[in-house]
């Protein structure tokens, strides 16, 4: 007979916890309904579980991720060290002992009922307390630390960067909830856990199924007629993401309408792609189906439609960031108001038509503090912006004075074969104190100084210099400094009552009108977005002209098995849109890159705005649709019978 082997009775330790009331760590907790309140009581009497279940996983993937959307948007305006330092603060400080443990709290949050609710609370809770974190990290660094580690100037990328990283927040923890019910990155949960490998391979699935999560929720209210519900959902998407942007990005409510129709312009489309999917899958699938046969024709149409996105893109960006460029150096003026004649200030305007005495007559005007006589010259210039150089003459002293600009190395220019630089110069120019420098077909200038920051003309020499190289006694227009408190479009009324015939400007509108200053440029931009529209027209016109006298059988043996006509002209319909959602993303791809490769390499800036990449995604898609027209309908009228008699 054989002895029996005596086990001890379960302890409580022991004993598996089926009670949310008596287990120290939420992943031993088997009851089959779990309450948010719950989870919150547990986690009060038991936050070292936080700790034991350190989600690893979750910080590997934050520093992967928000180290690349760190990088990109501080390279895009600051040096490497800046970018470099940036990222080390924000991965290896900040990600790497916060994310673990809110990953933790995340997953505890798995099991939580009602869902709605675990998703809002964990959707607050969480950025706002790794966020704080992160900002006072990045504050500390700027305001105390920038002389030992290299800092954003003035926070600008900080807080460009800060907005989009909430955002991102919001969305990853929606995300890693969403992945850890499904059984993806999870660490400490017994038999649920997966090695990381089995994670990733998951990522895939579960990033598609998020990303239409909610235009197929959208999609379900419409089809069971509760469309008022639909609105609901599709517009709060949209005032949420704009709202984000805006408060977190400083109260710059322009990120909020912009974020705003940028989130609604993703989701209708998503929406058109989910909707088409649910009511006819074997479509989208016929669709997908027939790009991939031909993988050669379909990538020269997406490189078409792409080509006439980067000319849309890219040129508007470059004139938009050049121009606000000048306009961001006149607004470092602190002068109010600008004093010339009808014809001056214009772009490329050279004229000296203003009598310097003018100067002083303004000073006895009341209100006016300080008044500064300035030639704007624009000399031809290969190596320029444009094409020309735009230099300025002005007395040093008082201009750096009225306007809180200083030199940062060396002198101001005394002599008339002087001269003072930006920094912008110094790079663009590879010059320093000490070099020379040809200007007015030849004639060498001694550079004396560099100035900070930039205001107007890049190149400054004294007022009697250039006035001896041009040959005059007048100048282009005079600054006008206001006294404090007094109103500067009162002063400006009064300048123009007492001293008639001449133009008043008022300097912040040089920053508002600079594009409507160079002269033909709306002109060229409007013919750019006819090209591009066109190119992007004729490419898919002619690609599925081609398609379609190629795939006449296919077509015939479609129409015979029963596909109506509507069924046919939406299938080519539906590829062509295809097309032109693919070639619109190769051409924000290649616009982007061939804009910071020439940024960096011409030192010219680019500025890329909303409304004209909307114009390129309507066009490029619009454009897609209107070329497949033609081909789709013969497609439409190919007769079975005469196909199959003949092919």
């Amino acid at each position: 007979m054989i002895e029996m082997e005596t086990v001890p009775p379960l302890t409580m330790s022991d004993e598996i916890h089926h009670s949310i009331a008596d287990a120290d760590d939420m992943e031993e907790v088997w009851e089959p309904v779990i309450t948010v309140a719950d989870v919150f009581n547990n986690l009060l009497h038991y936050p070292l579980q936080l700790l034991t279940r350190w989600n690893w996983k979750a910080v590997v993937m934050a520093m992967i991720v928000r180290g690349s959307i760190y990088f990109t948007i501080y390279r895009a305006s600051e040096n490497t060290l800046v970018t470099l330092t940036a990222v080390a603060l924000d991965v290896v400080i900040v990600r790497f002992f916060t994310t673990g443990m809110a990953g933790a709290l995340v997953q505890s949050f798995r099991k939580a009922q009602p869902v709605w609710l675990a998703n809002l609370i964990v959707s607050i809770m969480l950025p706002a307390l790794v966020h704080t974190i992160e900002f006072a990290t990045h504050y500390i660094h700027e305001s105390y630390f920038s002389d030992i580690l290299a800092a954003s100037q003035d926070g600008v990328a900080r807080k460009r960067a800060f907005a989009i990283s909430v955002l991102f927040s919001i969305v990853s923890v929606l995300f890693n909830l969403y992945a850890m019910r499904r059984g993806a990155l999870l660490v400490g949960a017994g038999e649920d856990t997966q090695s990381l490998k089995d994670d990733i391979k998951q990522l895939p699935r579960l990033v598609g199924e998020f990303i239409v999560a909610l235009p197929v929720y959208i999609s379900r209210f419409i089809e069971s007629g509760k469309f008022l519900n639909a609105l609901a959902a599709f517009f709060t998407f949209g005032f949420t993401v704009g709202s984000i942007l805006g408060i977190f990005r400083g109260a710059r409510w322009e990120w909020a309408w912009k974020g705003a129709l940028g989130a609604w312009a993703v989701l209708l489309f998503a929406l058109v792609l989910t909707f088409v999917g649910r009511r006819d899958p074997h479509m989208l699938e016929l669709v997908f189906a027939n790009l991939k046969v031909r993988p050669f024709r379909t990538l020269i149409s997406v490189i078409g439609v792409a080509l006439g996105v980067v000319l849309i893109v890219l040129f508007t960006g470059l004139a938009r960031g050049m121009t606000n460029d000048i306009a961001k150096r006149a607004a470092n003026w602190k002068a109010e108001i600008i004093f010339t004649r009808p014809g001056g200030m214009e772009a490329t305007s050279s004229n000296t038509s203003v009598n310097v005495a003018y100067a002083n007559k303004l000073l006895e005007i009341d209100g006016v503090q300080a008044t500064v006589p300035v030639i704007r010259y624009f000399s031809p210039d290969a190596s320029g912006t444009w094409g020309i150089k735009m230099l300025d003459g002005v007395d040093w002293q008082p201009f750096s004075e009225m306007n809180d600009i200083s030199l940062v190395e060396g002198r101001a220019p005394n002599a008339n074969d002087e001269i003072i630089i930006d920094q912008q110069q110094v790079k663009e120019s590879n010059l320093k104190v000490g070099d020379t420098y040809e200007l007015f077909g030849g004639k060498k200038y001694n550079v004396t100084g560099i100035f900070s920051p930039p205001s107007g003309a890049r190149i400054k020499m004294s007022l009697p210099a250039m006035q001896e190289a041009l040959q005059t006694d007048k100048c282009s227009y005079i600054l006008v400094k206001v006294k404090n408190g007094a109103d500067a479009d009162a002063v400006a009324a009064t300048i123009n009552e007492k001293l008639p015939g001449n133009k008043i400007t008022m300097t912040r509108d040089m920053v508002i009108d600079a594009q409507e200053r160079i002269p033909g440029l709306n002109t060229f931009l409007r013919v750019l977005v006819g090209l591009g529209a066109f190119v992007s027209t004729i490419f898919v016109l002619l690609s599925m002209y081609t398609t379609i006298t190629e795939r006449r059988k296919e077509i015939g043996i479609l129409k015979s098995l029963g596909a109506s006509t509507r069924y046919i002209i939406s299938t080519i319909e539906g590829e062509a849109f295809l097309i032109g959602v693919l070639g619109s993303l190769a051409g924000f791809l290649t616009a982007f890159a061939a804009s910071n490769l020439i940024s960096r390499q011409f030192s010219l800036a680019f500025e890329f705005s909303t409304g004209w990449m909307l114009t390129a995604i309507a066009i490029a898609i619009g454009g897609s649709l209107i070329g497949a027209l033609y081909p789709a309908w013969r497609a439409a009228a190919i007769d079975p019978v005469e196909v199959m008699v003949n092919e």
